[in-house]
């Protein structure tokens, strides 16, 4: 165990320092802190202590075992006597991520716990081992053999959609959906566009511009790409500036293009971070800070519109980790380079088609080397992870609109081993869970309780429904996310 009490960090840099621990922890035994929940929870806790004029007690408490690493914000203050562990107002972001929060009402504390993973080549790992190990006779290795060939020979019918992008420069430059066209044409499919691209526009600004684009119909995907710092602001900036433009821009969308999908653009932080604002908003200061940010609103705008994500900044993080020399950024640090774009656009190419990118051939005048290691990221990080990115619901199965007046709540959200489900009970009430296909998974009768633990470590990553019934009747449905990040 190791803690961290406040009087060893300055306000100004709580951020930076737990961050760069927790950086170096993650690194040290293998871990993943690719969600981007850390800095989510730095970001809460240093906007806290901002606003107080006598500093709380802190701790912020690390604890590794072998499966994950277990880290703690621990919160003690007379000033949280009236807050309760589920006040959207101040802690509604964190909640959304955060494992587990807790309230101690005798000593006045608040602590959200938070669970990183182990990376995932990791497992892989583990389980090949774990396969190598088995015996298998030759006869069964040969069929398992032969039926990987057939897989792999088998022919995906093309595929032809009609794209609206709206976004800025960081969709302009190096002309992206022309080059999302063309890594599409190479693997076999078609794209035809229309690019709404204004440099600098944001969310709010597209409401108005991109309208007559959108009311125009018949799009089979529009593509949403905010200003390139917004998404990356203080919480009660990002919730009155961007969120609620993105949930307008959604709901026209699907007024008016009905069979249409939504892919949000998650794009990334600036090289050295947002060293115009880092003075005003500490988290802004780093690359990691700025990029984990990007990270949890564009999954959050996602989740909340039932829309897609393109990770493309997930993609550019893989890349900067794994394979520095690769360059990018343009000279700004901010816009992309050829390279950075054609990540991007493999990016797309995968989520839009459903496809694997290492059927692209084209490499966008891309140094030959440098766009397969591209596709190579992207297949490990898009292709074979695409239920991660898509927050799309069967609204044939079921409506959560209709509920969302409900007294249920769920949490946290996402989970990766247990929710709480939080409804009045009766003896009669049922917990149901069903996946986007509306399949159930899970039904039981608590009993008269008031907040239900529920397991749900056997599902898969993906999206979830937690509907309540009484006798003869859904009375109430939620979302969650199961995530083992």
């Amino acid at each position: 165990m190791i803690n961290i009490p406040l009087s060893d960090l300055h306000k100004d840099k709580f951020y930076e320092q737990t961050l760069q621990v927790i950086e170096d922890l993650c690194e040290e035994y293998q871990l993943n802190n690719s969600f981007g929940v850390i800095s989510m929870a730095n970001q809460v806790v240093a906007d806290y202590l901002q606003g107080v004029d006598n500093d709380p007690l802190l701790e912020v408490n690390f604890q590794i075992n072998s499966e994950d690493l277990s880290i703690q914000y621990a919160v003690s203050d007379q000033t949280l006597s009236g807050v309760i562990p589920f006040d959207e107002e101040q802690f509604g972001l964190l909640g959304k991520f955060c494992d587990n929060v807790e309230y101690n009402s005798d000593n006045k504390s608040l602590t959200f716990t938070f669970l990183v993973k182990p990376k995932l080549n990791n497992v892989i790992s583990h389980t090949h081992t774990n396969i190598m190990n088995k015996k298998v006779s030759s006869k069964v290795g040969y069929y398992l053999t032969l039926l990987m060939i057939l897989i792999s020979s088998i022919t995906v019918s093309a595929q032809k959609y009609n794209v609206l992008f709206i976004g800025n420069s960081y969709t302009s430059v190096n002309d992206l959906p022309q080059m999302i066209k063309k890594v599409a044409l190479s693997a076999g499919d078609t794209l035809t566009y229309y690019a709404h691209v204004p440099g600098g526009c944001t969310f709010n600004q597209h409401v108005t511009s991109a309208a007559q684009y959108i009311q125009q119909g018949g799009w089979d995907w529009v593509v949403l790409q905010e200003q390139s710092q917004l998404p990356s602001f203080p919480p009660s900036q990002f919730m009155n500036e961007c969120y609620p433009f993105a949930q307008e821009l959604c709901n026209m969308i699907r007024q008016y293009n009905p069979n249409a999908k939504i892919a949000f653009y998650m794009t990334w932080g600036r090289k050295y971070g947002d060293e115009q604002n880092c003075q005003y908003y500490p988290p802004l200061c780093t690359y990691e800070g700025m990029d984990s940010l990007l990270y949890a609103r564009y999954m959050i705008m996602a989740q909340d519109n039932n829309a897609y994500v393109s990770p493309v900044g997930r993609v550019w993080h893989t890349i900067r980790d794994n394979y520095p020399n690769i360059e990018l950024y343009q000279s700004d640090n901010s816009h992309p380079s050829l390279s950075g774009s054609y990540a991007a656009a493999c990016s797309f190419y995968s989520l839009l088609f459903q496809k694997n990118p290492s059927n692209i051939t084209d490499d966008c005048s891309v140094d030959a080397g440098v766009a397969s290691t591209i596709r190579q990221v992207v297949t490990t990080q898009v292709y074979d992870s695409l239920n991660k990115w898509m927050f799309i619901a069967d609204t044939n199965t079921i409506s959560v609109e209709d509920y969302e007046s409900s007294s249920l709540n769920v949490y946290p959200n996402p989970a990766n081993n247990t929710i709480q489900i939080q409804y009045s009970f009766t003896d009669e009430s049922s917990i149901e869970v069903t996946n986007m296909q509306g399949q159930l998974l899970y039904i039981s009768k608590p009993g008269s309780v008031n907040v239900f633990t529920l397991d749900i470590s056997s599902l898969e990553d993906g999206l979830y429904f937690v509907r309540i019934t009484e006798p003869g009747n859904v009375t109430s449905v939620r979302k969650f996310i199961k995530s083992s990040l």
